[in-house]
């Protein structure tokens, strides 16, 4: 990669003007930005199914003890964001449970 430095900033240096003052034309071509959308579209797709996963798994824990409570489970168990094995114990009122939820 650093081989093709110096012919990727010269290949930039000759490409950049005629690019941007083709842009900037009022009469420019309608078709020179009109496969761009598509991406657009697609990093709002992504965005989308981020944030929605991690909402889902971020509110797990809290919908698993809302169940528990309609269905009258004693004692509650709580479910941890990251569930592993902790070389300490972890109670559901304790300080471990407050620090790691």
């Amino acid at each position: 990669m650093s081989a093709n430095r110096g012919n990727v900033m010269k290949l930039h240096q000759m490409l950049d003007p005629p690019i941007i003052e083709l842009l900037n034309r009022p009469t420019r071509p309608a078709n020179i930005l009109k496969g761009i959308d598509i991406f657009r579209h697609l990093t709002w797709l992504f965005a989308a199914g981020l944030s929605m996963t991690i909402f889902i798994y971020t509110s797990y824990p809290l919908l698993f003890m809302i169940y528990q409570y309609q269905n009258q489970v004693s004692p509650v168990q709580y479910v941890y964001i990251h569930p592993a094995v902790y070389p300490w114990k972890v109670s559901g009122s304790g300080f471990g449970y407050k620090l790691l939820f």
